[in-house]
């Protein structure tokens, strides 16, 4: 009986051994299966993410290309408004000169006119000692 005993405790050894294999082998698995399932998590984080920095890319490369629409409009109309300051330039100048012109004609007619002023003057004077001298004729006469 002696060897029914060491082949049953035999036995029992293997199926404890095959026991401890198959709780370490399961233990294994649920470790892989954690492990597999927070990889797959960190996948789709990470998956997430790229797709929001994909996304977030587009929206910035979409604001750049209007920004540099809205530059070059910027641009274009600074452009035309320095070609309309420079049309005020000329007229400026153009205004200036004729207001200088003017400002000289005027000064010219303010001559003129004080040398007529002046003759108008001599000739009411001329007048009074014509009319004081044919007043003074008329009185000899009488």
């Amino acid at each position: 009986m002696n060897s029914v005993q060491e082949n049953k405790n035999e036995l029992e050894a293997a199926v404890r051994y095959c026991g401890s294999a198959i709780s370490r082998a399961n233990a294994s698995i649920e470790s892989m299966e954690f492990r597999q399932q927070a990889a797959k998590k960190a996948w789709h984080e990470q998956t997430g993410r790229e797709a929001a920095l994909e996304r977030e890319v587009s929206e910035l490369k979409i604001q750049l290309v209007e920004e540099r629409d809205r530059s070059m409009g910027y641009t274009k109309e600074v452009e035309e408004l320095k070609q309309a300051n420079m049309g005020l330039v000329c007229d400026n100048d153009d205004l200036k000169d004729e207001l200088e012109q003017r400002i000289s004609e005027v000064a010219d007619l303010k001559v003129q006119q004080q040398a007529m002023d002046q003759t108008m003057q001599l000739q009411r004077d001329q007048i009074a000692m014509f009319q004081r001298k044919m007043t003074r004729l008329n009185e000899v006469d009488r």
